[in-house]
Order: structure tokens, then C-alpha cells, then sequence
């Protein structure tokens, strides 16, 4: 360490004559006078003020990735139920529109009770005939999904 305070003295004012002439720029215009250094600090654009951050939240593509998972689910619950089922077919991503058909006519009933026993909350049966069964989100569960959505979106950008 230096122990004469001549010395320190020395080097603080150095340092204070360097930031200076570094800095002398930003105040009075050098571009005709020999200066050591004729750059300008370039301030961010915070300082500036003009930082705008606008964010979204594509509550749309993660309706429809529910939908999609949900309409796999679907199927697998109802092969758990010993109920013959040859697809399940999204319809509509956007509204939870699906179309569920079954191996035979015969099973539609029991479907269709399984799909109300289970998704009681979810998902509403539209039309059943034949051997298919649409079925869609309720506009609740909707709003519901939507709002929860946006909701993990804002807790994750303050996290």
C-alpha cells in the first residue's frame, strides 16, 4: 500500500484530470479543438427516456395446446373405462370443440355419462348421435383458463 500521502494525493488527481478530459466532451464542443478523445457517452435508453416495453400474453395458442392434451386425455380415460374409442378429433382449438367417436353405437351412452361424470366442470356435450359425441369447454371455463393465463404470466414477469 502507499504510505505517503504526496503520492495519494498525486493519483487521485490524476485519476480526477483523466475522468475529466474523458468526460469534457459531453460538455463543450471539441470537434475543432485537438482534444484526447472527441467521443461523446452514449446513454442508454433508460437514462434517455425512451424505453417502452409493451408485453402479451398469447392466451390462444395456450387454449389450443390445452385442447390438445385434453382431447388425448380424453381418449385415455375412456380406454381406462373399457369404452372402445377410435379418436378423438379437435374441432375447434379456440372453444375446447371436440369430437369423440366411438367404436360402436353401443357404448355411446356409457360414454357419454363418463365424459359428464368426469370433465363435470370442463367440458359440456353439444350433440351425441350416431357413434360420436361432441363435446366443448364450458364459457366459464373459458374465461376461467384465460384469466388464469394471464395471471401466470404476470406473476412470472415480476418473479
Amino acid at each position: 500500500m502507499i504510505e505517503n500521502i504526496n503520492t495519494r494525493i498525486a493519483i487521485v488527481l490524476a485519476a480526477l484530470v483523466l475522468c475529466l478530459v474523458w468526460v469534457f466532451p459531453n460538455f463543450m464542443d471539441v470537434e475543432k479543438n485537438w482534444w484526447p478523445t472527441k467521443d461523446k457517452i452514449v446513454y442508454g435508453l433508460d437514462i434517455q427516456g425512451g424505453l417502452h416495453l409493451v408485453m402479451g400474453v398469447d392466451t390462444d395458442s395456450v387454449i389450443k395446446e390445452g385442447t390438445r392434451r385434453l382431447s388425448g386425455s380424453l381418449q385415455d380415460y375412456l380406454k381406462e373405462e373399457k369404452i372402445e374409442v377410435q379418436g378423438v378429433e379437435v374441432i375447434n382449438a379456440l372453444s375446447g370443440e371436440m369430437k369423440i367417436t366411438l367404436a360402436s353405437a353401443v357404448d355411446l351412452v356409457s360414454a357419454r355419462e363418463k365424459v359428464q361424470e368426469q370433465y363435470a366442470r370442463t367440458l359440456q356435450v353439444i350433440d351425441d348421435s350416431g357413434k360420436e359425441i361432441v363435446v366443448r369447454y364450458y364459457e366459464a371455463e373459458l374465461r376461467n383458463r384465460r384469466s388464469k393465463i394471464v395471471g401466470q404470466a404476470i406473476e412470472t414477469i415480476r418473479n
